[in-house]
């Protein structure tokens, strides 16, 4: 089934279209999870991260403009999310590191 044009696609969801967003999801998932499972090669999290990505453009809908691609808001909200994830794990290991050392060094 196609969607409709993205202006179309945008009114519908500023009208709080559950069923547009429906399709919205069956049809632009894969793509978006496939570029979160790069940065972070587990299937959960990833996931996790899909659901964040679709749940905020639902909150956020009314911020959406007729200009804006509804695909290229889902890569870009997906990428920025999961480099966060990255940097919040990148950042727990190197506080877990210094843990590690400093309890060492007693």
């Amino acid at each position: 089934m196609s969607l409709p044009k993205n202006n179309t696609i945008i009114a519908a969801l500023h009208n709080g279209d559950r069923d547009l967003f429906a399709r919205l999801y069956d049809h632009y998932s894969s793509a978006p999870y496939r570029n979160i499972y790069k940065l972070l090669p587990h299937t959960a999290e990833a996931e996790d991260i899909l659901q964040t990505v679709f749940l905020t453009l639902w909150e956020k809908r009314a911020l959406l403009t007729h200009e804006q691609s509804v695909a290229g808001w889902l890569f870009t909200t997906s990428f920025y999310l999961s480099m966060a994830a990255v940097k919040r794990k990148r950042n727990q290991y190197s506080k877990q590191e210094m843990f590690m050392v400093h309890n060492n060094g007693d």
